[in-house]
Parts: C-alpha cells; structure tokens; sequence
C-alpha cells in the first residue's frame, strides 16, 4: 500500500507536451534526483502513477510525459495507423518522444529549482522501455537507464513478436512486405539499442524483462544482452539484467522496486 503526502503538478511544456509531476510534500524544497517515466503503447502517463509515487517515496522527483498521440494528447486516428501502417506509426511516437523528452530535459536543468540536473535517469514500459533505450543513444544528460519489458534487435522483435504477427494477421499483410525493404531497415538502425549498445557506455543500464514475454521474446532479449555485455566488457558491473521467471509481458512488483533500487544506487 502506497503512503503519504504527495506534490503532484499536471501542465503542459511549451504547450505541447502533457507532463504530470510527483514527488513527496516532505521534498518539496529540496533539489532531487529526477526520473522520467513513460508509458507503454497505447497507454498514458497516469497509468504509471503507483510506479511514480513508489519512486517518489524514495526521494525522487519524477515525470511522466504522455508519449506522442497518447493520453491528452492522442488523436482519433491511432489505433487506425497502428493497424494499418504499424512500423511507421511506431517509430513516429518513439522519434517524436525522443524529442520531447530532450525538451523536458532541458526544461529540469534550466526551470526546475526542485530538479538536480547532475542527477537524472529514465525508465520506461514496453514502448516507453524502446524510447528510454532511443533517448539513452541521443541524450547524455540522461545518467541512469532502465528499460522495462523490452529489447533490442528490433528486426527480430518485428518478426517475431506476437503483437505484430496478430496486427500482420487481422491485415493480411506478408511480412517481407513490411521487414524487407531498406528503408525499414534504415529505420531500425536509428532506434536499435543493439546497433549503437557503446552509445550507454559507461552510464548505469539495468534491463529487466520476462522469461515468457511474446512481444519482446526471448531470444531477441538474449542478443540485446549479449551486445550490452560486450559493450560494457571494460566496466562490467554497470550493466545488469534481469530475467523474471514465468513473467510474460507485464510489469510486477519485483520489478519496479527492482529498477527503484537501481537509481536509488546509482542516482542518490
């Protein structure tokens, strides 16, 4: 059971982009280490709100932005994209995100007195995971990461994951239609974590994933690792992993006080 007097803040940055902000009242005049949260797909950020007071329970301030056409600022038209045109709806909110969340960096090191710009990490669901992984690749700022219920080696994903093949399924879609021509590929290889795994090195990088997850499946997570590890081989002990057993695509409770525990190791 969660505990406590909290500051929540709803507005939105430069008009755009819905930010909803937590953090315990007794905080409330102290700079903190920030977390920036996101949701997965078809989501929005108040979907995450145990997971943000849990955090802010220990002494973090966080932020949960709605990812772009999700939650206040979803449109009519996505679940519609989603089905038909699924790799570029996509990568559209991950590219899209991606620049708000540099945006609502630089808002934490340049407006927020309650924000310790030395001290920020991220984590995210599923496709909030995917964009926690993309951002980490082009934000610096950004010192802890921790991706949740996802993975790289997206070709693999694309392939494989059960919620693609249901979406190629109710489209009749053949695949290589979609996977095969190079502009998919060039796509991927901006946003694939296992392309560009030196891109974290050396920052703090904890995945967790499930054993029996279908839409990350295993064996892409398995080769994501196995980049990370050689990637980080100089300084081992800041990448870690974990592998719940029996978990499919979901998030337990072992695992956000998992990747609490994280950031509160590397962020305090």
């Amino acid at each position: 059971m969660i505990r406590g007097k909290y500051v929540l803040e709803e507005f939105k940055l430069d008009d755009t982009v819905p930010l909803l902000t937590v953090k315990k009242i007794e905080f409330e005049n102290k700079a903190l280490p920030a977390v920036i949260l996101v949701h997965g797909l078809n989501s929005s950020k108040e979907r995450n709100l145990a997971f943000a007071m849990h955090l802010a329970n220990n002494g973090f301030l966080v932020i949960l932005p709605d990812a772009y056409n999700h939650g206040d600022r979803g449109t009519s038209t996505f679940l519609r994209d989603l089905l038909t045109n699924t790799a570029k709806t996509i990568v559209d909110v991950i590219i899209n995100t991606v620049e708000d969340i540099i945006r609502v960096v630089d808002y934490l090191c340049g407006e927020r007195d309650d924000a310790d710009c030395e001290k920020i990490g991220m984590t995210g669901i599923s496709l909030g995971a995917m964009i926690t992984f993309t951002t980490g690749i082009n934000e610096k700022r950004i010192k802890v990461l921790v991706p949740i219920i996802a993975s790289g080696d997206l070709t693999t994903v694309a392939s494989e994951s059960s919620l693609t093949n249901e979406i190629f399924n109710i489209n009749k879609i053949d695949k290589e239609e979609i996977l095969g021509p190079l502009v998919f590929k060039n796509i991927i290889a901006q946003i694939d974590p296992v392309i560009s795994p030196h891109a974290f090195f050396p920052r703090p990088l904890l995945m967790i994933n499930g054993e029996k997850d279908t839409v990350f499946p295993i064996n892409a997570v398995q080769r994501t690792i196995q980049a990370f590890k050689k990637a980080y081989s100089q300084s081992p002990e800041m990448f870690k992993y974990i592998i719940v057993p029996d978990a499919g695509h979901e998030v337990t409770v072992d695992m956000v006080y998992a990747a609490t525990d994280f950031f509160k190791k590397h962020l305090r």
